[in-house]
Order: structure tokens, then C-alpha cells, then sequence
């Protein structure tokens, strides 16, 4: 039985998303922990939670792959963590970070754009698998 099965089964998903709302409306706290995290271990721990909710949401689990890859792409190239901001850091030797996160600004808005045409078009994503 493989893990997305078994947690839908438990209703794991249901009761994490209910256990986060209640969490939410009864202190408004900052949970500032998510902008510090991986984007590897972000996906680990949140995909097998999040993809039985859409599925059941009636979305395409396919679109949704799509959609989260472009925004943890995203993640990789915006501050605080954009771990490939540091790697173009490194590999231009001189210059000063703040140029390279400049940089990067039209790159985050295009791709701003793109998850927003997914989510009004999610044809967009399925054109090409679906006439294969």
C-alpha cells in the first residue's frame, strides 16, 4: 500500500487541515519557520499530505506536480533562503549579493505570471501530456 493511500485512509489529511485552522484562528502567531526551510524537505513533508486534499478537490494530480515544481523553482531563486542566488554569488567572484537578488527580479515576476496562467488555464499544463 503505498503512503498516499494509507493517509487518505486515516484521513491524516483532513485532520491536519482542521487541526491547522483551529491552530490558526485561536492565536494569530508569526510562523515565520517556512521561509527558512529546504525546498527538498518542504516537498518531502508536504506533498504527501497535500496531494490527497486536491486530488479530492477535484484537481489533476499532474497540474498540481507541475504547479509545485515552478514554485519551489521559484523559492530557489527569491530571498530569504534562494540557495541559487548563493551559487551565482559564488561564481561571479566580485560584485555585491544585493546586484544578484536584483537580478533575479524579472525572472520572479515572470514566473509570477506563469503560476497565475496555470491556475486560470490549467489546460496549459495538460496540453502536451494529454495529446501523447
Amino acid at each position: 500500500m503505498d503512503t498516499g493511500k494509507l493517509l487518505e485512509r486515516r484521513m491524516l489529511p483532513q485532520q491536519v487541515g482542521a487541526d491547522y485552522v483551529q491552530r490558526q484562528s485561536q492565536a494569530r502567531q508569526d510562523n515565520k519557520a517556512g521561509f527558512f526551510i529546504e525546498t527538498l524537505s518542504l516537498m518531502v513533508a508536504t506533498i504527501p499530505i497535500v496531494v490527497p486534499i486536491i486530488v479530492r478537490l477535484g484537481c489533476d494530480k499532474l497540474w498540481f506536480g507541475i504547479l509545485m515544481i515552478i514554485l519551489v523553482e521559484m523559492a530557489l531563486i527569491t530571498p530569504p533562503v534562494g540557495l541559487n542566488l548563493y551559487v551565482v554569488q559564488a561564481a561571479r567572484k566580485s560584485g555585491r549579493f544585493s546586484d544578484v537578488m536584483i537580478g533575479v527580479i524579472p525572472y520572479a515576476f515572470a514566473m509570477l505570471i506563469m503560476v497565475g496562467l496555470l491556475i486560470l488555464f490549467p489546460a496549459i499544463a495538460l496540453f502536451l501530456p494529454s495529446n501523447l
